[in-house]
């Protein structure tokens, strides 16, 4: 797999701790947030894995969630 350079600049970013299914609410949280804030989110949300389902439980999975956002 190819490493790929990601430049996000302002972004929304959160620590989701748990099995992979409930990030979908997580996600949809931080589009509502951001419009809260009167904040466009820019391209797409991407997912850091930060632990293997392999090695640990699924209550203790950790996946970083950042959002690309628009300045302001």
């Amino acid at each position: 797999m190819p490493l790929e350079t990601l430049t996000d600049g302002l972004s929304a970013q959160l620590l989701y701790l748990g099995p992979y299914p409930g990030e979908a609410s997580c996600i949809a949280d931080m589009h509502r947030k951001s419009q809260e804030m009167r904040s466009r989110v820019r391209g797409h949300h991407h997912e850091i894995y930060l632990n293997s389902p392999q090695r640990v439980p699924e209550d203790k999975l950790r996946t970083i969630i950042r959002r690309p956002m628009e300045g302001r």
